[in-house]
C-alpha cells in the first residue's frame, strides 16, 4: 500500500494527481502539502480541487498538511509531522510557473529551494530514523521530465530519468 506525500495538490498537475491517486485501491493515504494560512483553509483548498473535478473529497484518505515551499523551516516541519512518518512515495509537483525574469528570485526560492526542503526530511528518514532502513521514492516533476530517486544511498538507491 502506498502512503503518498504530494506537493502542488491545488495546482493544475498536482490536482489531477490528487484526484487520480484518491481513486486507487493501492493508495492508502495521500498527504498533501497545501499553502494556506491555517488548517481549515488548507482543507477548503483541497475540497475545491475535488469539487472542480466533480469528485468526492475523503479527508480520511486525502489529508491536508499546511505548509509552503518557500518557508525556510519547511524541512523541519515535515520531518516532525506525524502523518508523514510512514510515507513511502513523495511526488513533488509544486512549482512557481512564472516566466517573468523579474520573478526569478521567487521562482528559484520555490522551485530550487522548495525541492531541497522537500527532499531533506525524506533523506533524514532514509538515513537516520531506523537501523532497518526502509525504501522510499522521491518523484520530482519539473515540467520536462520526471526524476525518481529510489531507496536512498544506504540501500544502493539510484536516480531514474
Amino acid at each position: 500500500m502506498w502512503k503518498v506525500f504530494l506537493t502542488g495538490a491545488t495546482g493544475f498537475l498536482g490536482g489531477e494527481l490528487a484526484v487520480a491517486l484518491s481513486k486507487l485501491d493501492s493508495v492508502e493515504q495521500i498527504n498533501c502539502l497545501v499553502r494556506a494560512n491555517d488548517d481549515n483553509e488548507a482543507v477548503d483548498r483541497l475540497e475545491r480541487v475535488f469539487a472542480l473535478h466533480e469528485d468526492l473529497y475523503d479527508p480520511r484518505k486525502v489529508v491536508a498538511i499546511r505548509g509552503n515551499l518557500t518557508d525556510e523551516r519547511l524541512s523541519v516541519q515535515l520531518a516532525r509531522h506525524h502523518a508523514l512518518k510512514d510515507v513511502n512515495l513523495v511526488i513533488h509537483s509544486g512549482a512557481n510557473t512564472s516566466f517573468l525574469s523579474q520573478k526569478y528570485a521567487a521562482v528559484a526560492e520555490t522551485n530550487i529551494c522548495g525541492t531541497q526542503r522537500i527532499a531533506q526530511p525524506q533523506q533524514r528518514h532514509i538515513d537516520h530514523r531506523h537501523d532497518d532502513v526502509q525504501d522510499a521514492d522521491l518523484l520530482v516533476i519539473d515540467g520536462r521530465h520526471p526524476v525518481v530517486e529510489h531507496g536512498g544511498p544506504r540501500r544502493g538507491g539510484g536516480i531514474t530519468f
